[in-house]
């Protein structure tokens, strides 16, 4: 029994005296070495050491794998697959550092450009500026501001349209208010042989019109009654038929402005055969808006006398001055 276990020792000793140590003890002692570094094998002749592995030393990557050279920023973009340029692009603008997901106005070369007027790119005509500008009315032409104030400017030829009567101020001359096409103008006509009683001034009715702009005349009543203010011609002649009479009697025509006789015509019988009595007038009249105007007639024989029916031989007519 003593002579086994004498046997056994001896093989184990035998064992432990040829056996070699690979990695020695002491590297796996922290001392003198640094936060993040590992232990790295240094090859099959030599211990391992602690040391820092960067992206560099680290072989067997493919550059799909977007790392193999990544030290280098240029070649670590071209890995990346680079900046897009085509039309399905990313959001990604091209910049020297590409240091920023989305590239700013402030991180552009152009920025000092962009605030320099169109000139600096090419000189523009006006007719090439219209091209680009649209019509921001959306019924007429380019507005830059309402009621624009522009100094002195230099206008040759042309003319104003649809301006203001006052609204420049002429080197000479006067401005006139003129009325517009609707202002008053009427002509009738009267054949109606009304009799007129001796003595009694009668408003001579029963007109016939031959234009009327506006309808402001009753030719049944032959009163005209003014649609604004202003100044009226009031022009006519009215005929008598004088069928008896004595020397020195009178026919007359009174013009009535607003109930005011404003033009009385007289004719005086020269003879008592005379056959007619013709009594022209003419006068211009200032009516307010509403005030009316209207031509009567006067006899002094002793019986009434009646008008002349011929075509032209009571007329009347109104027009308002401009």
């Amino acid at each position: 029994m003593k002579r086994i276990l004498f046997g056994v020792l001896a093989a184990v000793f035998s064992f432990g005296v040829g056996a070699t140590t690979l990695s020695p003890i002491s590297l796996l002692n922290p001392a003198g070495s640094a936060a993040g570094q590992v232990i790295a094998s240094t090859g099959p002749s030599s211990a391992p050491v602690w040391t820092v592995i960067t992206p560099a030393a680290i072989g067997g990557l493919k550059a799909s794998n977007n790392l193999s050279d990544v030290a280098s920023a240029t070649a670590a973009l071209t890995n990346l697959g680079g900046l897009s340029t085509t039309a399905a692009a990313s959001t990604y603008l091209t910049q020297a550092n590409a240091t920023s997901t989305y590239a700013t106005i402030s991180n552009l070369a152009l920025k000092a450009a962009l605030a320099a007027p169109l000139s600096q790119f090419a000189a523009t005509s006006s007719a090439q500026l219209a091209g680009v500008i649209s019509d921001e009315t959306g019924s007429g032409s380019l507005v830059f501001g309402t009621s624009p104030a522009i100094a002195t400017p230099a206008i040759t030829g042309g003319s104003i349209n649809s301006a203001s009567v006052g609204g420049t101020t002429p080197s000479s001359g006067v401005f006139t208010t003129l009325k517009s096409n609707s202002a008053v103008h009427l002509s009738y006509k009267n054949t109606s042989a009304q009799s007129i009683p001796a003595s009694t001034a009668t408003t001579i009715a029963g007109w016939t019109s031959v234009f009327d702009s506006g309808s402001n005349f009753n030719a049944s009543t032959g009163v005209f009654t003014a649609p604004n203010a202003g100044y009226y011609l009031v022009s006519g002649e009215i005929m008598f038929n004088v069928s008896s009479g004595a020397v020195n009697n009178q026919f007359q025509a009174l013009v009535i402005a607003n109930g005011v006789t404003v033009f009385n015509p007289i004719f005086i019988v020269q003879a008592t055969t005379t056959p007619l009595a013709l009594l022209p007038f003419s006068v211009v009249v200032s009516l307010a808006a509403g005030q009316t105007v209207s031509v009567q007639a006067l006899q002094t024989n002793t019986s009434a006398q009646t008008l002349n029916v011929g075509a032209n031989a009571n007329v009347l007519s109104i027009v308002q001055i401009p």
